[in-house]
């Protein structure tokens, strides 16, 4: 116990060790399960989907590196929890009956969609809707654990090799050499090279976009979070500028209407002011009152 408590922090010491341990125990017999193997298996095999592996991992080190903020509050949410991974239960059974006859594509597709809908689920049931708040980027980033319906993934592909085409036939007219295209096919003099579905790149542009994604939520996130904590108080302080320059305009607008209207003058015949001893930051209210 001690030893748990050291490795979470202080502050994190409050959360239950039942709960991570019931957590834990859910997200193994997800994995034991038969069709979810066998889904881990064919990604690493695949031939766009071998990042899949990775997402978990990397998913549990940014839930490790915000634990002091993530289980601060805990407490069970059965309820909603139980909505999200019934459904998650429910495309998992429809995943193992109804799609056998789908492509494989489609088939592990629903049965990675019920899974994270599961390990969602399980997290807001066993840590609260709070905790799921401040974890909100870690769960749902296992939604890149989802493969592209095989729809989606044959117009991604085409789109990107078209466009590997387009910058070919862009680049043939500066080597002088003859071409004729047809489609992805350029014929060269003796040789003809196609543009294939594999040259699309759609295994390089998943791993940008999951690289993107990441990077920005690592470093842009913590970068205006310190930059807003270098500013102090950013709002309070923008609110409270704002209001010192409406303030500041208003005292403006009644010296001039009562210079105009009242005509207020010393002996000398000069105009004056008898509330400039107010201080600038009073209250227009406050102003008018001594009118």
């Amino acid at each position: 116990m001690f030893k748990i408590k050291d490795m979470i922090g202080e502050s994190g010491a409050r959360v239950d060790v039942k709960r991570g341990l019931l957590f834990f125990a859910a997200v193994a017999a997800l994995m034991l399960y038969g069709p979810v193997r066998e889904y881990l298996l064919w990604t690493y095999k695949s031939a766009y989907y071998t990042h899949v592996v990775l997402i978990p991992l990397v998913s549990a080190y940014l839930v490790f590196t915000r634990r002091k903020e993530i289980f601060t509050d805990v407490g069970y949410a059965f309820a909603p929890g139980g909505a999200v991974a019934g459904l998650g239960l429910l495309l998992l059974v429809a995943a193992a009956t109804m799609a056998s006859g789908w492509g494989r594509n489609d088939q592990y597709a629903l049965l990675a969609c019920s899974t994270v809908l599961v390990v969602i689920g399980a997290f807001i049931a066993l840590f609260g809707l709070r905790a799921f708040a401040a974890a909100r980027f870690p769960l749902l980033f296992l939604a890149f654990m989802v493969p592209l319906p095989t729809v989606v993934e044959y117009w991604v592909i085409r789109v990107l090799q078209l466009g590997s085409a387009e910058f070919v036939a862009f680049l043939f007219p500066f080597t002088g050499m003859p071409v004729l295209r047809d489609a992805c096919v350029f014929h060269l003099p003796g040789i003809s090279i196609e543009v294939a579905p594999q040259c699309s790149g759609i295994r390089s542009s998943l791993a940008l976009v999951i690289t993107c994604v990441l990077a920005g939520h690592m470093f842009l996130g913590n970068l205006c979070h310190k930059r807003l904590q270098r500013q102090g108080r950013p709002f309070h302080r923008h609110h409270d500028k704002f209001s010192a320059f409406q303030r500041h305009v208003n005292l403006a607008f009644l010296l001039q209407a009562n210079f105009r209207c009242k005509g207020f003058r010393d002996s000398n015949g000069k105009a004056v002011a008898p509330f400039l001893h107010l201080r600038l930051h009073a209250s227009p209210r406050s102003i008018v009152s001594t009118l």
